[in-house]
């Protein structure tokens, strides 16, 4: 008797990968930003309570006055985060080239050392940069390293935090980025937190 196998007989074990998210805030910390800041604080804090078991990485990129700074390197601690945000300080101008480009160096670092990790870049400002980081004018250089997280085929979410009904910079600069361009009414940390969670990607 001849032994018959078909295509739909045959199986083969395929590995599954969880895949994680790599989540970095860009958030203004001039003097006007006050609200923003603890909504942004109290949206990582939240999103960190189950990044564990997502296996998601959140960092935060602080700019003001003449420069900027990772003031969260990306991490899964709660705790840890509970320890640097509330250091957190306003005031100052705005160099906003100088938060984005922080960012996009974090996220090439991270995601060429963890390949595994799907990166989403959130900015939160009113847009309106006046530092300039080469002695150009500071919203041209702007949206050069806007372009830059566009070409590096990074997700991102834009937060306008003017007044609504206002139009400033930030809708170009989403433009620029590929961008969600979001401007809401309120802006409050389970705003931000379910606008973030609904851009996560999850790959196996």
């Amino acid at each position: 008797m001849a032994l018959c196998i078909e295509k739909h007989d045959l199986r083969q074990k395929i590995r599954e990968k969880k895949i994680g998210n790599l989540i970095i805030f860009v958030l203004d910390h001039s003097g006007s930003m006050a609200r923003e800041v603890e909504a942004t604080k109290a949206a990582i804090l939240s999103l960190l309570l189950d990044a564990y078991q997502r296996r998601d990485h959140i960092g935060l990129v602080y700019f003001g006055g003449i420069g900027a700074g990772l003031v969260l390197a990306p991490t899964k601690s709660v705790d840890l985060a509970q320890k640097k945000l509330p250091d957190l300080y306003l005031g100052g101008r705005s160099p906003l080239t100088h938060g984005l480009e922080i960012a996009l160096r974090v996220i090439k670092e991270q995601t060429h050392r963890k390949q595994e990790l799907v990166p989403l870049l959130v900015l939160i400002s009113d847009g309106k940069g006046n530092v300039s980081r080469y002695g150009g004018k500071p919203e041209d250089e702007v949206m050069v390293v806007a372009k830059e997280i566009r070409e590096a085929k990074i997700c991102s979410i834009c937060i306008d935090t003017v007044r609504k009904g206002v139009l400033g910079p930030m809708m170009g600069i989403a433009k620029a980025m590929d961008a969600l361009y979001l401007h809401p009414e309120d802006l409050k940390a389970d705003a931000i937190t379910s606008v973030v969670k609904n851009q996560l990607r999850y790959k196996r």
